[in-house]
């Protein structure tokens, strides 16, 4: 009975522990659907994007004189690069949040709060990311449609997709909050930021699949989270299988274990550090 008992208390303290960050996640869900409107209309950026890049693709495509370009095929392609953009547009700058927050001594604060800070952003980045990705993919979805007159997508594959769209948001967090977590080092991290995300974008495979680059850059970005984020979730998207998906979360789960390792380490320096120096 007492084995029982004990059993029943650490499942109400886990799952209050867990409620606080349903909370934090229904609030933030919450204050982001206030301003729906504002991400329509940076949606609309997406649509002229995907728009620009379908017209740059059929001239490609028609003067190579060939219907398949890297496996791809045009309505693939733009699919490709509509989800592509989907996922980068869909995650804020969260490096810059982390960054104003050490700077400005409100991580301090934070550290007398009965949460964890890392999860507590973990949790908003998240739920931010998803009402973005839904809207996003709505609106590119719609574009992509009139523009080439099919769906090149694999619909059994879209449990799977969820998932590592999940764990592509999670690789994505743990790399945005260590560059912000910089800031204890470092007076200001926007330059670090800004050169990560152009590595994001060609060696993640957002401008361009990983498979028009030549060998060397493919080798690169194979070494690299960069693609678990982007070009694994995109391509996942219009060629599904389930083989692939297998060794694409694979992949991910592996970055997510050793990137959670650095966040832990690098909140955890920061913090002697704040101590060490009184606040």
């Amino acid at each position: 009975m007492k084995q029982g008992g004990g059993e029943v208390q650490l499942n109400w303290h886990l799952a209050g522990r867990l409620g606080k960050y349903h909370e934090v996640a229904k609030l933030s869900l919450q204050n982001h659907l206030v301003y729906f409107t504002s991400f329509l209309w940076r949606s609309l950026f997406l649509a002229i994007i995907v728009y620009i890049f379908l017209q740059l693709w059929r001239a490609a495509y028609g003067s190579l004189g060939t219907d398949v370009v890297a496996d791809y095929t045009l309505p693939e392609m733009l699919w490709y690069f509509m989800f592509a953009e989907t996922i980068v547009l869909s995650y804020p700058q969260l490096s810059n949040r982390i960054d104003d927050d050490v700077k400005q001594g409100s991580i301090a604060y934070a550290l007398g709060k009965p949460y964890s800070y890392v999860l507590y952003q973990y949790t908003t980045f998240a739920s931010e990311v998803a009402l973005r990705t839904l809207v996003n993919g709505c609106v590119g979805g719609l574009v992509a449609f009139w523009a080439v007159r099919s769906v090149p997508v694999s619909w059994q594959g879209l449990p799977c997709l969820v998932l590592s769209l999940f764990l592509s948001c999670t690789i994505q967090f743990c790399l945005a909050i260590s560059i912000g977590l910089l800031a204890f080092w470092m007076e200001d991290t926007t330059a670090t930021w800004f050169i990560y995300q152009k590595f994001l974008f060609i060696l993640g495979g957002m401008l361009l699949p990983l498979e028009v680059y030549p060998p060397m850059l493919q080798k690169i970005a194979q070494a690299l989270p960069l693609r678990y984020i982007v070009h694994g979730p995109a391509r996942l998207l219009v060629k599904f299988d389930l083989s692939k998906w297998w060794e694409l979360t694979r992949g991910q789960l592996l970055w997510v274990l050793f990137l959670s390792m650095l966040v832990t380490g690098l909140y955890r320096l920061g913090v002697q550090q704040l101590n060490v120096n009184g606040g």
